[in-house]
């Protein structure tokens, strides 16, 4: 018998840890509350070729401790995260509500659904849509809201004048825009990523200047359909920094 959600009234005890999320997500929306894909999950959408290993979920202020006690309620226990998780994770361990998983014979290796309240995200509902799921073959959460895409690079840059620059959160922000440029915007592949050791440099340098001017009419389509995301100027003069190779051009506090 797995040594993880132990209350899950479920034919198959040997649950793989997709498997519970499925029969979570589901028990969650049967319940009203409605979750949204975020951080890894949300990124392997868009492309970012990222390892699961924490499955991070937003949920409506007003439901986050009552999400929370249905997790508890069917086996997944809170933990808290600790002192050195906080120190090197900021508020992506302190805003969150951790419910394991699945424990390994290495605490690091633990797999967690996480909870955040959606105003951490600086989400709103109108920057969401349904989309079609598939977490496991149990196929019990067909569906699931998302942010557009435009919404996504909107809110990591509004979470990221909360805090100073370079601070913790604030990098990790930073890093997850790097990576969603790379291979959401710029459409790169661990295949196709430019190669110090390639010869052909002129063939590269050719791909790459096709990939960022496809980015830049990326980015200025959505300051121009704004309806779908809050959406603000220098967000569109920021990206395009960044899609050059250049930085991230955020605001100064109080200014955007």
């Amino acid at each position: 018998m797995s040594s993880f959600a132990p209350h899950i009234t479920e034919p198959c005890l040997d649950l793989l840890p997709e498997e519970i999320l499925d029969i979570t997500l589901d028990k969650m929306q049967s319940a009203g509350i409605k979750p949204v894909e975020w951080r890894t999950l949300l990124y392997r959408r868009m492309n970012v070729p990222r390892i699961v290993s924490n499955y991070s979920f937003l949920v409506p202020d007003e439901d986050l401790n009552r999400a929370s006690d249905l997790l508890e309620d069917i086996g997944l226990p809170r933990s808290t995260p600790s002192k050195f998780s906080l120190t090197v994770g900021g508020d992506m361990q302190a805003k969150g509500r951790f419910h394991c998983l699945k424990r390994s014979a290495i605490a690091a290796l633990d797999q967690y659904i996480v909870l955040y309240p959606l105003s951490f995200a600086t989400l709103s509902l109108s920057e969401l849509s349904e989309k079609p799921t598939q977490y496991s073959e149990l196929y019990r959460c067909s569906h699931i809201l998302v942010p557009h895409p435009s919404a996504v690079y909107a809110s990591l840059m509004r979470m990221m004048l909360r805090y100073p620059p370079h601070s913790t959160i604030w990098s990790i922000l930073q890093a997850d825009i790097a990576e969603l440029v790379l291979y959401h915007l710029m459409g790169y592949t661990l295949e196709t990523l430019p190669s110090e050791d390639d010869d052909d440099g002129d063939a590269e340098s050719e791909d790459e200047h096709r990939r960022i001017d496809v980015a830049i009419s990326t980015i200025r389509e959505w300051g121009l359909r704004k309806e779908r995301t809050e959406w603000e100027e220098w967000m569109g003069f920021a990206l395009s920094s960044s899609v050059r190779g250049g930085p991230l051009c955020l605001p100064p506090e109080g200014t955007s």
